[in-house]
């Protein structure tokens, strides 16, 4: 068995209903907090956008269920292999 920190970064390609999801989640906290500024969100040449697992969970975890509509694209999550490691049991 391997392990992931949640502090570790994964990729992922937002479906537009995922693009939606993480605006509203900007427009919300930046109610709450309007002293900051708003963090566009990033997506690199190939469609992908960058998270910290524990803030892609907090943004979207609601959204993931059984015969929900995607919120990124084939369910489809990249990782580094070197942020996996070995558990000794």
């Amino acid at each position: 068995m391997k392990s992931f920190n949640v502090n570790n970064y994964i990729k992922v390609k937002l479906t537009d209903l995922g693009k939606k999801i993480y605006k509203q989640h900007d427009d919300e906290f930046l109610k709450e907090f309007p002293n900051l500024k708003p963090i566009p969100l990033d997506i690199d040449e190939q469609g992908y956008s960058k998270f910290q697992l524990w803030h892609f969970m907090n943004i979207f975890g609601e959204h993931f269920g059984n015969g929900f509509p995607l919120v990124i694209e084939s369910n489809i999550i990249l990782f580094k292999d070197n942020d996996l490691n070995e558990l000794t049991s």
